[in-house]
């Protein structure tokens, strides 16, 4: 039988044995003239989209323009040239096959330009469909599926072919669901067999988005908001921290939400969570261990890739802020976040990214006499010290006297500098300039190490959180401090040297990048 009578026998008997022999020949991509009109039949074949995708392939592979299909199509010969030059776009979906067995299927888009947006489907049941998304996308394409399948589960695949910037990004990516006028992503059935058979594939099934400007947003935005929460306790408190933090985010990021970014980028709670579990006890190599382990910003970066990402970062643990924030270092962007007891809720109080990015919080140099937030006190006996305690009074409890206590026998030659709020001392509002009382702070100690040539801070402090942080990015790494902590229920001293800022990123492996 010569391949135009087993296309005419396909055509009117429509069998699985004549669908296998025919595929199989369209796989040889060796074709006589003879060929092609029969080829171009079995595009419109009534029963398999696999046999319509193969057939159209097969005249892509030998750039066979038919003027006649051309006409068949309703394109104009710009347009059809056109989709045989186009760059394909493709994206996977899953299907389930009556078996219950798992297929990844391919939907493939050759795109092209009209002045209205036009869908071109061989097979015309998906027509109508198909003709919502490139009126929900602005695109016209012509479109064939690698497998047979029922269903519209496939238009979130299409959708996300049509409106990825780089459809080479969708590799990765399966997609599943229906799509209705308003763009919404409806839930597809199977939901569980259908992520078993993606990851079988290597593949991530995307379940978390559910419109497509929610996906336009994960598609393409060339950056994220990245939540991360330093905290300590039960392990189950680490998704409810993430998930307040997601909130966060999205009044300022509607189309976020943490499980989506899950999905795309392979993050996880671990991975977004600096967590210990229990107390922190009061033992300066237990801190020195934790704060050696954290490698989350590095992490975070590799798994976004190219994008950046915007962290939204909160800690819980105030004298531990310092290490973590000279190891997250001035050239990332981050919303450094305070948590609103009375709310519940964390709000951003430093937002270091457009126009200015953490680099603000050191490059600055304001004159002691413009300071607007804070004022200090600094008692040294001598302009050459080796030993400055910098005491810092910004939350609720003043830690002055029993810093004295403890520190004027261990240094009897130090220095000590006191800084305080000028106004809503204990209880820093929130609509105060946060920023402003760190470059304050900033630049009153390099005002006055002009001055005073301390070799070593000593820095004890009572202070919110996203402060301490702020000020660990400003001081960074290079500066010589040790960081104290505040245990009043400690038996002896109540103070102790937990780690120096200057040692933090010796503490830390350097990060060697998940292949």
């Amino acid at each position: 039988m010569t391949f135009p009578e087993l296309v005419t026998a396909y055509l009117k008997e429509g069998t699985e044995l004549l669908k296998n022999k025919i595929l199989d020949y369209l796989n040889t991509n060796n074709f006589s003239e003879e060929d092609w009109l029969p080829i171009i039949d079995l595009l419109f074949n009534p029963y398999s989209n696999k046999v319509s995708a193969f057939a159209w392939l097969a005249l892509i592979a030998k750039s066979h323009q038919d003027s006649d299909l051309a006409k068949r199509l309703d394109l104009n010969p710009g347009q059809f040239a056109e989709v045989f030059q186009s760059r394909i776009r493709k994206a996977y979906f899953p299907i389930i096959d009556t078996q219950s067995n798992g297929i990844l299927a391919e939907v493939l888009i050759f795109p092209f330009s009209s002045t209205e947006f036009r869908a071109i489907c061989f097979n015309k049941n998906y027509l109508e469909p198909a003709t919502i998304l490139a009126q929900l996308t602005g695109k016209s394409f012509l479109m064939v599926f690698t497998e047979d399948f029922v269903g519209d589960s496939w238009m979130a695949a299409t959708s996300a072919a049509l409106i990825a910037d780089n459809p080479d990004d969708l590799k990765d990516f399966c997609f599943s669901g229906a799509v209705n006028e308003s763009g919404k992503i409806l839930s597809p059935a199977q939901l569980t067999e259908k992520k078993q058979c993606c990851e079988v594939y290597g593949k991530r099934l995307i379940t978390a988005v559910k419109s497509l400007e929610e996906l336009e947003f994960w598609l393409n935005s060339c950056e994220l908001p990245v939540p991360l929460v330093q905290s300590s306790g039960t392990p189950d408190k680490k998704s409810s921290w993430l998930l307040k933090m997601e909130a966060a985010i999205q009044k300022e990021y509607p189309l976020f939400n943490l499980q989506a970014l899950f999905e795309f980028t392979g993050l996880n709670v671990e991975c977004l969570s600096i967590f210990k579990e229990g107390d922190f006890p009061f033992i300066p190599e237990v801190w020195q261990a934790f704060l050696g382990g954290i490698d989350h910003f590095d992490r975070v970066e590799q798994k976004l890739g190219t994008r950046k990402a915007i962290f939204w970062y909160a800690g819980m643990l105030s004298s531990l802020q310092f290490g973590i924030g000279a190891i997250f270092g001035f050239n990332r962007p981050i919303y450094i976040c305070h948590w609103e007891v009375s709310n519940q809720e964390y709000l951003p109080v430093f937002r270091l990214y457009r126009p200015n990015n953490a680099r603000v919080l050191k490059n600055v140099s304001f004159d002691p006499h413009s300071f607007t937030h804070i004022k200090y006190e600094i008692d040294a006996i001598s302009n050459q010290m080796n030993d400055l305690a910098l005491i810092l009074y910004f939350g609720s409890h003043n830690p002055y006297q029993e810093v004295i206590n403890y520190f004027k026998p261990l240094f009897p030659d130090s220095g000590t500098l006191f800084i305080s709020l000028k106004e809503s001392q204990g209880q820093i509002n929130l609509d105060s300039d946060w920023l402003r009382i760190v470059q304050e702070t900033n630049s009153l100690l390099n005002y006055l190490k002009k001055s005073y040539h301390w070799q070593r801070l000593h820095i004890f402090q009572s202070s919110p959180n996203a402060i301490c942080i702020a000020l660990g990015i400003a001081l960074g790494n290079f500066t010589p401090a040790t960081i104290y902590h505040y245990q009043p229920q400690a038996e002896g001293e109540h103070y102790k040297g937990m780690y120096n800022l200057e040692m933090v990123k010796n503490y830390r492996p350097q990060y060697v990048p998940q292949t």
